[in-house]
């Protein structure tokens, strides 16, 4: 029961971040787009999709040190866990230094590669390598967000989260306003990452009073334990990370950086809903693990189950309400001349949520059983068939073209290859699989596509407000349908009593 409660709380708190995240989104991007013009928001978008390369520095040693950092202090051995927490800030001081001149070098070519039109070169180099510092700097900060992970405190890193965002964005309203552009946003960025590790070191330390960061805990044999398992989760973040990030890069690459405006802002709106999936399997990959390694097959197995279902039944909701009402939102949200070009885009990736937001639960089970090697081998094909896809259709189709690239591979690789192979490693037949996964999901989600159709029929959204409301209407039916048809009885008991005694430890 108390491995079932810390879950739920888990998601909770990383659902509420989620949907801070996805609300100063709402607000800030139509201030960026009209503060930066198409040009300018398109160049920001383009190197913002290069930090995700940046992050390739993790080399999977955050996931050992949230690994080993709990394993040793469920057994009190500080000692150990304090050289897992030496040893990976030591490495971490390493790879910064690495990124920065990774980025210094970026910046230099960056120019000759995009065009970048009425920007000024020297500035967009700047900006380059700002950015850069700025993930050197949030590279520094993971052994800290590693240490509250390990610890549990995800009400500590998700109030950090949030308040970063909300000053972040804060800040680069106010520069904007006042007439600075890319340059002044970059420096916001590096300015808020400072001060939001700074925190996290202090609440980490703070939390865990029993670590310490002296050189001298630094061990090579820890070194060798902590790349032993992030080698393959590496290999396979890598992979993913070029993938999710291709797609801008490409069409700045053979169409500039004013198309990739109406992509990114389609592709921001979609990964905003995915993130939700991402919550869950943080949670459930060391709950997998658990399980796996007590040999409890049956609650494996019904965990794969649950969450497959109502992640899809998820996943449902939103796509009803990016096609449903995503037209009306992005012109009411940026403007008309956004949403004829980011509409058919948002159509084409809503899509990839169906099959992407289940097979995240796949995934972490997985991981939690320890078959990398197989995750590996589908995060090379679906880079290859993404980047390999995106390249000739977007030459033949534009933005349409890398949308159905990513949809097509998508739709291979987390729709087949990653449920067939969970369904197999758990002896899950598939008709059984669709049988208590999809069929539900539908039934699920199916009153909310009535009440979205019937709504936008009644009364077609004329403001922003409409909007919004109508879409609370959509997932507020599909959110009780789920509960009670996706949901064992059993479960939803054990929520209601989990968020019950939130409430009950608040008050007091």
């Amino acid at each position: 029961m108390e491995m079932k409660k810390l879950a739920i709380r888990g998601v909770a708190f990383s659902w509420v971040g989620r949907i801070c995240s996805f609300a100063i989104t709402f607000v800030v991007t139509p201030i960026v787009v009209h503060g930066l013009g198409k040009e300018g928001y398109g160049l920001w978008a383009i190197v913002m999709s290069m930090t995700g390369y940046y992050m390739l520095a993790d080399l999977g040693l955050r996931s050992a040190t949230v690994k080993y950092v709990s394993q040793f202090a469920a057994v009190d051995d500080w000692e150990s866990a304090n050289k897992a927490v030496a040893t990976s800030l030591a490495v971490y001081l390493l790879l910064a230094i690495v990124v920065c001149l990774l980025a210094g070098c970026v910046a230099a070519v960056f120019p000759l590669i995009f065009a970048t039109g009425q920007q000024d070169a020297n500035t967009i180099r700047w900006v380059v390598l700002l950015t850069g510092v700025t993930v050197s700097v949030r590279i520094l900060g993971q052994t800290s967000g590693a240490v509250l992970t390990a610890l549990k405190r995800f009400d500590l890193a998700q109030g950090l989260a949030i308040s970063a965002l909300i000053l972040q964005a804060a800040l680069i309203v106010l520069v904007l306003r006042r007439g600075h552009g890319l340059l002044a946003m970059a420096l916001v960025t590096l300015v808020v990452a400072i001060l939001c590790e700074l925190c996290r070191y202090a609440l980490a330390m703070r939390v865990a009073r029993h670590l310490s960061l002296s050189p001298r805990s630094y061990e090579r044999k820890m070194l060798k334990v902590l790349f032993r398992f992030g080698g393959l989760n590496v290999i396979q973040g890598a992979a993913t990370r070029i993938a999710n990030s291709a797609g801008a890069i490409i069409i700045g690459i053979i169409l500039g950086p004013a198309s990739v405006a109406f992509y990114a802002i389609a592709e921001s709106l979609v990964r905003k809903g995915i993130h939700f999936s991402k919550g869950v399997g943080g949670v459930l990959m060391p709950v997998a693990s658990h399980l796996d390694a007590q040999q409890r097959g049956e609650d494996l197995v019904r965990a794969f189950l649950l969450v497959s279902r109502s992640l899809l039944a998820l996943a449902l909701g939103l796509v009803t309400i990016l096609i449903v009402l995503g037209h009306s939102f992005v012109d009411l949200w940026i403007g008309p001349d956004y949403s004829t070009h980011t509409y058919p885009l948002l159509c084409l990736l809503a899509l990839t949520m169906i099959v992407r937001m289940p097979s995240n639960c796949a995934r972490s089970i997985l991981v939690g059983m320890n078959r990398m090697g197989f995750l590996v081998k589908v995060a090379l094909v679906e880079t290859v068939g993404i980047v390999g896809l995106g390249v000739v259709l977007t030459m033949t189709n534009g933005p349409v073209g890398m949308a159905c690239a990513v949809l097509l591979t998508q739709c291979i690789t987390a729709g087949i290859l990653i449920p067939a192979f969970a369904c197999r490693s758990l002896n899950v037949p598939a008709a059984e699989y669709v049988r208590k996964t999809c069929v539900p999901a539908v039934i699920a989600a199916f009153p909310g596509l009535v009440v979205g159709t019937a709504l936008v029929q009644m009364s077609p959204p004329t403001h922003l407000i409409h909007v919004i409301a109508w879409a609370l209407c959509i997932i507020l039916t599909v959110g009780i349908t789920a509960f009670f048809i996706c949901l064992e009885r059993q479960t939803r008991m054990d929520m209601l009593r989990s968020f019950q005694r939130t409430r009950q430890s608040s008050s007091g």
